[in-house]
């Protein structure tokens, strides 16, 4: 408010500026597209499937999409590593379409695919049926035992993976009951199954199993392209997004999931992180897989807003500590959105302080050398589009063994041919 001068002297006023702060632009939000937990997490539960869903770390995705679980021959868990990965290498931001996972189910090779329902397996123990809440499958299944059984009352242990549950006292009667310890009511807050118990049901001391699911006939699986290429489509859950700079399809090297996933990242200014496929190598010294530089004319290259990165990485699974082979390109995003904060968007996601976290290094079949990447370069060269970058261990040295605590990780040059910058 002006001041009233009253008496000689020096008075000021300040004036409000008609200019505005200039507010950074965000550069590495990053969508996830692909299947998620079938049963867990709220994505699941509420039905929310297809909508682009923000994430800010990994235990918002657990909470919203079930986290991390083993994959199965029908079902792979590619997102749920990706975004994994993400964070661990500093991504910040994010946003995950999950897609329903459903069977795809065709009569004959020219019939029409359509669509089964994706239920979990379930077994039945003298009249009372566990449905299990997790993705099981014959080599990790839950473990149901009854013991201590005394005349409709009896110990349960359920045991799925480093999840133990054991429920004492348990009483068995089909109907409606107000009996706090029916089976019924007790089983209701179990993380592993959902129970339901027909006329005549008793206990007897009994082990089971609960492991493959029963997929319906003529099923082929369950992934369809047309699952992702819908994500991609104009007015879409992903397409009113405010803004999103990275896409990333984990694991699909489908030419059409591509294709229209490079369109969609030009009409919206973002750029596409792709997966090689699973059986690109670096050379033909492997029977039954196809060299990396002739596999690279079959990406497509009508929009320039990408770059795919070869080969797998080899990461420790957090669940069963085994060493497995994952994509890329989670943890690419993650790096990308650790360079421009450390750096900035000027800087490429490349070079000697490209430290991947939480990875023992490429696979076996993906290793470059120079004379590799020649040859591989003289073949980029001819390609409009993407760049391929080539992830190699740099030098001589050995690369470190990094764990999601250990604040390293391997050291890898990215080569990008020909050069493609990131749209903003």
């Amino acid at each position: 408010m002006p001041v009233t001068p009253t008496y000689p002297g020096l008075y000021i006023e300040e004036l409000p500026s008609s200019s505005h702060t200039i507010t950074p632009a965000p550069t590495s939000i990053t969508a996830f597209v692909g299947y998620t937990h079938p049963f867990r997490g709220l994505c699941a539960t509420e039905g929310r499937w297809g909508q682009a869903i923000q994430i800010f770390n990994f235990v918002d995705y657990e909470r919203m999409f079930g986290g991390l679980y083993q994959p199965t021959a029908e079902l792979d868990a590619n997102v749920a590593n990706a975004v994994y990965q993400f964070f661990l290498n500093g991504g910040t931001n994010a946003y995950v379409v999950a897609l329903r996972p459903r069977w795809v189910t065709q009569v004959g090779a020219g019939g029409t695919p359509a669509r089964a329902s994706f239920d979990p397996a379930s077994t039945t123990l003298n009249g009372i049926t566990f449905t299990a809440k997790e993705l099981t499958s014959d080599t990790n299944p839950i473990s149901i035992t009854i013991r201590d059984v005394n005349l409709d009352t009896a110990d349960i242990l359920l045991t799925f993976e480093t999840t133990l549950e054991l429920h004492r006292g348990v009483k068995v009667a089909a109907g409606p009951s107000t009996d706090k310890d029916l089976i019924q009511t007790r089983l209701a807050s179990s993380s592993l199954v959902t129970v339901t118990v027909a006329a005549g049901a008793a206990f007897t001391e009994a082990t089971a199993t609960i492991g493959d699911l029963t997929p319906p006939a003529n099923a082929h699986g369950t992934f369809l392209a047309k699952d992702f290429t819908d994500a991609f489509v104009t007015d879409g859950e992903l397409d009113k997004v405010d803004i999103f700079n990275l896409l990333v399809v984990p694991g699909v090297n489908d030419n059409a999931v591509m294709s229209a996933a490079l369109a969609f990242c030009s009409a919206n200014r973002a750029f596409f992180i792709m997966d090689p496929a699973g059986n690109w190598s670096a050379d033909d010294t492997t029977p039954g897989l196809t060299k990396v530089e002739d596999a690279i004319g079959t990406v497509p290259n009508t929009y320039p807003n990408g770059a795919l990165y070869f080969p797998y990485l080899k990461t420790q699974d957090p669940l069963t500590s085994a060493i497995v082979e994952q994509p890329p390109s989670g943890f690419v995003a993650g790096i990308y959105a650790r360079t421009d904060t450390s750096r900035g968007v000027w800087k490429a996601p490349a070079g000697l302080e490209t430290s991947i976290v939480n990875t023992t290094g490429v696979v076996d079949s993906g290793r470059m050398t120079d004379m590799r990447q020649g040859t591989v370069n003289d073949k980029a060269s001819t390609c409009c589009g993407p760049s391929l970058a080539a992830e190699r261990s740099c030098g001589a040295r050995a690369p470190s063994v990094a764990t999601p605590h250990s604040g390293s990780g391997l050291t890898c040059q990215f080569a990008e041919l020909p050069f493609s910058s990131r749209t903003r």
